[in-house]
Parts: C-alpha cells; sequence; structure tokens
C-alpha cells in the first residue's frame, strides 16, 4: 500500500479540518462516525458509553443540532411502525411482555433500551418518562435521559438531565462521564475534561474516559496527551475497540500511518472494516490514491460491503481533480 511520508513535527494536525465542522460542538459529524460500525456497536465512534446491557448506545451518530425542536427530531425515526417492529424484534417484544401491566422502573428501562437500539427514539422518551414518573429521584433514568438527547442530535436538552444524574448521585462514574460527554458537544471542553477526571478519580481503571480524554485532546489539537491518554485506555483494557480507533486516528493526525493501520486493524471487526478506516483517515489527510487502495483491500476482503467500492471511486474521482489542479 502506498503510504504518504510522515508529517514533520507530530503536532501538526492536519487532519483537523475533517474531524470537526467548525467546532468542537459538531465533532460527531466528523472522522470518527465514520468508521465502520462493529457487530457489537460503534468501534469507533469516540465516545464509548459506560458497559450497560445498553449495547447500542448510538453515540457519535448524529450531528449536534442544538436549537432544533425535539419534535423535527422524532419524525425521523417515525417511518417503521412500532406495532410491526413489536412483531418482528424478539428482544424489545420480550421487554414488552416483561414489563406487563405494572411495570417497574427496571421494566421500563429495558423496553427503552429496546426501542432505543431501534432508533425510535419517541417511544424511548416515552417509556423513560414513564420510569421518571415511577422514581423521579432515580439518577440512571436522568441519566438515560441524558444520553437519549444527545444520540437525537440535541445535547443542550440533555444538559438539564445530565446534571441532575450528577446530584442525585454524584459518586456515579457513567453519570460524571454522561455529563463530560454533553459539555464537549456543547463547545464546553474545559469543564468536559474536569469531568472526565472526575470519573478516574472515582474509577482509576475507566478505560472509556481515557479513551474520551485521548479524543478531546486530540480535537484541541494536543498530540502528545492524545496518544498518553489512548495508551493509558489500552492500558486498562487491551481488547478496548474504541480506544484502538481513537489511537488509530491519533497516529493518523501524525502521519504515522503504518502504526494507525495497525491500530484500525485491531480496533476492528475484521479486516476488511480495519481497511475501511484506515482509508477514511488516508482521504481526511487527502491522500487520495492510498486511500483508494485502502477501499480496494477492504471491498476484497468482504465484497459485500458496497460503500468501500463506494469511497474507492471517490477517492480515485479526488486525486484525478487534484493531478488536474496541480497541472494548471
Amino acid at each position: 500500500m502506498r503510504y504518504p511520508s510522515p508529517s514533520s513535527g507530530g503536532a501538526v494536525l492536519t487532519v483537523m479540518a475533517m474531524l470537526v465542522s467548525g467546532c468542537a460542538a459538531h465533532q460527531s459529524s466528523g472522522l470518527a462516525a465514520k468508521l465502520v460500525r462493529g457487530g457489537d456497536g460503534p468501534g469507533g465512534i469516540a465516545w464509548p458509553a459506560v458497559p450497560t446491557g445498553d449495547a447500542a448506545s448510538g453515540l457519535g451518530e448524529q450531528p449536534a443540532a442544538q436549537a432544533a425542536p425535539a419534535a423535527s427530531f422524532r419524525a425521523k425515526y417515525q417511518a417503521r411502525q412500532a406495532a410491526e417492529l413489536e412483531l418482528s424484534d424478539a428482544g424489545l417484544r420480550s421487554a414488552l411482555e416483561a414489563a406487563g401491566p405494572v411495570p417497574t422502573v427496571e421494566s421500563l428501562h429495558h423496553v427503552a433500551a429496546a426501542y432505543k437500539r431501534l432508533r425510535v427514539f419517541d417511544r424511548t422518551l416515552s417509556y423513560l418518562e414513564q420510569a421518571l414518573a415511577l422514581d423521579p429521584k432515580d439518577a440512571r433514568t436522568r441519566d438515560a435521559l441524558a444520553r437519549l438527547w444527545r444520540d437525537w442530535g440535541v445535547p443542550a436538552r440533555g444538559l438539564a438531565e445530565a446534571y441532575r444524574a450528577v446530584a442525585l448521585s454524584p459518586d456515579s462514574p457513567a453519570a460524571q462521564n454522561t455529563l463530560a460527554i454533553l459539555l464537549y458537544d456543547v463547545g464546553e471542553p474545559t469543564g468536559a475534561d474536569a469531568r472526565f477526571e472526575r470519573v478516574l478519580a472515582l474509577d482509576p481503571g475507566a478505560a472509556y474516559a481515557l479513551s474520551n480524554m485521548c479524543y478531546a485532546a486530540l480535537m484541541g489539537g494536543d498530540w502528545t496527551r492524545a496518544l498518553g491518554r489512548c495508551q493509558a485506555a489500552l492500558a486498562v483494557d487491551p481488547d478496548f475497540a474504541a480506544a484502538r480507533n481513537n489511537l488509530g486516528l491519533v497516529y493518523a493526525a501524525a502521519g504515522r500511518w503504518d502504526d494507525a493501520a495497525r491500530e484500525f486493524l485491531a480496533g476492528a471487526p475484521d479486516a476488511a472494516a480495519g481497511r475501511y478506516n484506515l482509508g477514511v483517515a488516508l482521504l481526511s489527510r487527502q491522500q487520495y490514491l492510498a486511500a483508494a487502495d485502502a477501499f480496494d483491500a477492504a471491498a476484497a476482503l468482504k465484497p459485500e460491503l458496497a460503500r468501500a467500492r463506494d469511497r474507492a471511486r471517490q477517492a480515485r474521482r479526488l486525486a484525478a481533480a487534484a493531478a488536474a489542479d496541480g497541472g494548471r
């Protein structure tokens, strides 16, 4: 594969323009959100959740759009009828049956998690609100509501619930982590970093917080801190896919492509996804021919990965356009 030469002075993060769109609040529309998802969740998403029973956190999927009313986001997820999902999805059906006519906070959380996995966010909200009515002081419900608004694309609406969750359970690493994520999304990186530090004070083995801090440091242009945080996360949990992918982004930002390739391959569910993720990073650095090679390799390994073929064609078109511009 044709890798570009490493950049001089690894702190010059030329990948940053592609990773963010104007400011930190829009980071979820950047490079990390374009990586291939694994079968068990978003392996390349910037913000891994605290491990829970809700495997489909969806973090990082939607760009922040803080001023938009909730109704406009609800409409996006009503195309699939809830009645059809209840029949076709065994997990949702089981959760609904378990809730029964007299649901508990716990059973309502299971139903909400099932709807969230299916990205039916309006139903998720409805069941979390029912749980909140049963116990307004349940920190887990407040935290789940905060994460729902973030995943729905309106993190600012989740801030109040995140603060309530922390007030109700100040020693909860999960609640502190959620608040940190939302603060970062709304453009408060200093406040977010303080909350991540609080997570580590409560749980020194919180690899997810270290990985989150790695990504935040990369977005802030601090390559050395980003590298250290990602390496610390992997020292705690060598199999943590999100940290591997974040470390791949760090190496890509520094032009260390052999190292980036190694981490993307280690953090992906299979070799095809790893090559695809490497291609995305190369494309962000305008290394179009090397990106095309990576996408070709992904498509060869997994022919059904149509996105890889599309991206390879895109990379070659961009390479041709760049060559034409350079010849003028």
